[in-house]
């Protein structure tokens, strides 16, 4: 069980397909932010579980990117650091489709730290 969190479940946006990937950006008020953390992973009920991995970007330029979860590896920890003056973080999760199924992907128990 988590508390709060992202999920990816084969988002499609004005008939475009992005089953191969989905993103969300998040705008942050600059220097409000300086660490995020998490745990990334398949959903509980996902069967299938294909080579999918998290990537996240400060203003459109790769700060991380996980190694794969798959069905040896169901879920990692995250934590990067974000540098102050960023102003917009997006979260991209990116995943292989095997037999047409869309695996359920999460990042959960979401953790920002606040800058001081």
């Amino acid at each position: 069980m988590y508390n709060q969190g992202l999920g990816s479940n084969g988002i499609t946006i004005d008939g475009l397909d992005k089953r191969g990937y989905s993103s969300l950006d998040y705008t942050i008020i600059k220097g409000q932010v300086d660490n995020i953390s998490g745990i990334f992973g398949f959903d509980d009920n996902t069967k299938i579980k294909p080579n999918s991995k998290l990537i996240i970007l400060a203003d459109g330029k790769i700060i991380f990117e996980s190694k794969y979860i798959n069905d040896i590896t169901n879920s990692l920890e995250i934590n990067t650091d974000i540098k102050k003056e960023t102003k917009v973080i997006t979260f991209r999760f990116e995943t292989e489709i095997k037999s047409d199924v869309i695996p359920s992907i999460l990042f959960v128990d979401i953790k920002v730290r606040k800058s001081s």
